[in-house]
């Protein structure tokens, strides 16, 4: 048995023919032959590979970000033309070809190999020709991608010889395949290099380590246009998110209109419907799932004073909810904001909610957040936040005689807990149980209409005095690990996803005068999320660990939250999260992109991350400005690759 060896020099990579040299084991054990074991007395060990090839050593970045990747010799040249070679016997299914259209355009717009769309044409394999990027969608039983992975459909092999294959059994396997692609030639132009159209002959094995990657923008506090949030998804897409969370409702403001009640976002800035569906469109062409969110019962404000001007000004107002019509004749339907009561003494909430014991202010919200799930179950959507994090606020107060604080805020409840066992019927019931029990109707509500709920952890399980559990089926958003741990959700049944704030929280907050990101959230920097950030993890601090089973791990999240509407402008959060969301998405798609475990086995510093992501300004297209739309190349709708004669010859 023969086997290819490599020689690691200072001079660089030595491709050494099957025979290998003699004597090779003396040479890594002399630590002549650079590397983690120069040196060391040890042998490195080393696999027989498919065929003669050059290992990878420093190179680059998208080649590092792939799961496995090994360069072979001689090179592949594309060409004005080249091909997208979509491998089909007939015409092939719609939305790969408006994949693949999409990918060609986004070729242009970065000039490979020029200005202009390459052909789009289908038939069988074997008719693809040299400098074709040759694009087979298989089926799932005759895909064999050869590595573990969080999602076979997002999984893929590349194939860089005489053709750039792209092989996947998932129509997103393909999309991440053509990105890589792209990025690949990219970084050749990036580099100023003549040959710019001239790859390596490669095979890459490459599929996501966390199955999903999300994207949450609080656009509920801060008004962000159609434009920019879809120059988002284009982004985002760009570096493997999968999925965005936009999060429309807050405690300053709802920014979506409601087709049940408009009049919540009357005279403020706020995405209509069809701005909306454009939003979705947009996602879903760009291989990206949309996550609505409106956090309930808490962080209502901006609804509850909503809610209380209206009904004043409008005394007939009324609705409709399970059958039941809601009127001014029901005892305080003027108001539907929750309050503090404690020692026979009631105080209102600073930070408002909805009060739970009221069943009108239940049956408002539900209507409203059903509403909502209506419209996006239409566009394709099947997941909703639903948040239920922060109920009470911070501050101190007195009431009934006793001091209240954030620790002891869930005391100042009676009413709550008087609703659970007088009402509810649990018992010793106590507030807690009334939340729970709120968070598990809505949920169910919304699962009958094909929805997958989640919650943030920081109001459930914290002490003894609940004893409603949080339904099984509602998955765990865990940012706060104050009271329980992730692996504590999990055991309870729940998928968790990792939103550890000390490291995927994005903040528009000033603090006594000082930008929060660089006070409390300073870790949450590039640098220190590409070197440090463990996405399997739920530990506040690196080298700590609080892991979950593979089977109980959603994935992962980054947040932009806007705290403070106002303290920035959409340009600047646009600008200081490019590179932040540039290494949390690396380390969710490959978490070894740093590190000698990497595909190329070797260690892509962040400052090369960084370079890499700044040579794609932003996404194909992108014009600098992120409120204004990015206009694409019109890629050619595809035609059959085959002459007659090969129809006829290969039936």
């Amino acid at each position: 048995m023969t086997m290819a060896a490599v020689l690691i020099m200072s001079s660089g990579l030595i491709y050494v023919d099957a025979a290998g040299p003699s004597g090779l084991d003396e040479y890594i054990a002399s630590g002549i032959v650079g590397g983690d074991n120069a040196g060391s007395g040890d042998a490195a060990e080393t696999e027989e590979p498919e065929e003669p090839r050059l290992e990878a050593g420093p190179q680059s970045f998208a080649e590092a970000l792939a799961q496995e990747y090994s360069r072979q010799k001689g090179s592949f040249i594309l060409t004005k033309d080249s091909r997208f070679y979509i491998v089909a016997d007939e015409e092939p299914d719609k939305d790969l070809v408006e994949t693949v259209r999409l990918i060609d355009s986004q070729f242009a717009a970065y000039a490979i190999p020029s200005d202009q769309p390459l052909p789009v044409v289908y038939g069988k394999k074997d008719f693809a020709l040299k400098g074709d990027i040759v694009v087979n969608l298989v089926g799932e039983e005759d895909f064999l991608p050869g590595i573990q992975t969080a999602d076979p459909e997002e999984t893929y092999r590349i194939d860089v010889d005489e053709t750039a294959a792209v092989e996947a059994c998932g129509q997103d396997g393909i999309w991440y395949g053509l990105i890589e692609l792209m990025q690949l030639f990219r970084e050749k132009q990036n580099a100023e290099q003549e040959n710019a159209v001239v790859l390596d002959k490669m095979r890459i094995k490459d599929g996501p380590d966390l199955k999903e990657r999300a994207l949450m923008l609080d656009c509920g506090r801060k008004y962000y246009s159609k434009e920019w949030i879809e120059n988002l998804i284009k982004r985002a897409s760009l570096q493997r998110y999968n999925a965005i969370i936009l999060h429309f409702a807050e405690a300053e403001g709802i920014r979506f209109d409601s087709e049940v009640f408009p009049w919540l976002t009357e005279n403020i800035d706020s995405l209509t419907t069809e701005d909306m569906k454009e939003i979705v469109e947009t996602a879903h062409r760009y291989h990206m799932e949309v996550i609505p969110s409106f956090d309930t019962p808490g962080h209502n404000t901006f609804m509850v004073e909503r809610y209380a001007s209206y009904v004043k000004s409008d005394p007939d107002f009324s609705f409709t909810y399970d059958g039941k019509t809601y009127d001014s004749s029901v005892d305080g339907f003027s108001s539907i904001a929750n309050h503090y009561s404690h020692g026979g003494e009631t105080e209102k909430a600073d930070y408002i909610g909805i009060d739970l014991t009221r069943e009108h202010a239940v049956a408002f919200t539900n209507t409203l957040i059903e509403g909502y799930a209506d419209y996006f179950s239409k566009l394709g959507c099947s997941k909703f936040d639903i948040g239920s994090d922060e109920l009470l606020g911070w501050y101190t107060f007195e009431l009934g005689g006793d001091v209240i604080d954030y620790d002891n805020r869930w005391t100042a409840l009676e009413h709550w807990k008087s609703y659970a066992r007088n009402t509810l019927g649990i018992e010793k019931g106590s507030a807690r149980d009334v939340l729970v029990s709120y968070i598990n109707d809505l949920a169910g509500r919304l699962e009958k209409k094909g929805y997958t709920c989640r919650v943030f952890n920081d109001e459930i399980d914290v002490n003894r005095s609940q004893h409603v559990e949080l339904k099984d089926s509602i998955e765990v958003t865990y940012w706060f690990d104050a009271d329980n741990t992730a692996a504590h959700f999990a055991e309870k049944g729940h998928t968790v996803h990792n939103f550890m704030e000390s490291w995927c929280f994005y903040v528009l907050r000033s603090e006594n005068g000082r930008d929060i990101m660089n006070g409390k959230y300073r870790t949450v920097n590039g640098r220190n999320i590409y070197e440090n950030w463990n996405p399997r993890s739920f530990a506040r601090k690196a080298g700590k660990s609080d892991t979950v089973p593979e089977d109980r791990l959603g994935g992962g999240y980054f947040a932009i939250w806007c705290d403070f509407p106002d303290y920035k402008g959409a340009g600047t959060v646009w600008a200081e999260t490019e590179f932040k969301t540039w290494a949390n998405a690396s380390r969710m798609w490959n978490a070894e992109v740093n590190s000698a475990a990497s595909g190329i086995r070797n260690r892509i510093p962040y400052d090369d991350m960084k370079a890499f992501a700044a040579g794609l300004n932003g996404f194909p297209g992108y014009t600098g400005d992120p409120e204004v739309t990015a206009e694409l190349p019109d890629a050619p709708q595809p035609e059959d690759g085959m002459s007659w004669w090969q129809r006829l010859t290969s039936k």
